[in-house]
């Protein structure tokens, strides 16, 4: 996924599809450990970060689903322009968190064949992105 100019045209679109895969995976989560889900995304955060995730699960990655929504919200619902290097850091923070909801899934299903996707998603993203 190299972030030339072409591909800068839709930095809205890959930060808007960044949040869903993310909140499909928490979803995912929650709904694994507690037999349902919630609508609201804030709602879906908090019981995450209450019953699926451990104290130090909870110290790491919680601050980077908030920083993704935060992003998410800033160019879904504000005046903000998604620009190449906001593109570029919400790549390098999905791959970061993408790696530690994998990890955490891992507890409830196999998650091989996922977790090669993401690796090769962002093995490609930094092989370009210099």
């Amino acid at each position: 996924m190299n972030l030339d100019e072409t591909d800068l045209r839709h930095a809205f679109k890959l930060i808007v599809t960044v949040w869903e895969i993310v909140e499909s995976l928490i979803r995912a989560l929650v709904y694994l450990r507690l037999g349902t889900t919630y609508e609201r995304s804030q709602k879906l955060i908090s019981v995450f970060s209450r019953f699926v995730l451990s104290e130090d699960e909870r110290r790491k990655v919680l601050p980077l689903i908030h920083k993704l929504y935060y992003r998410r919200t800033q160019v879904v619902h504000k005046a903000t322009i998604a620009e190449k290097n906001m593109a570029e850091s919400t790549l390098r923070l999905f791959c970061e968190l993408a790696s530690e909801l994998v990890r955490v899934l891992s507890r409830y299903i196999d998650t091989r064949e996922l977790e090669e996707r993401v690796r090769i998603v962002c093995e490609h993203f930094f092989r370009t992105s210099g």
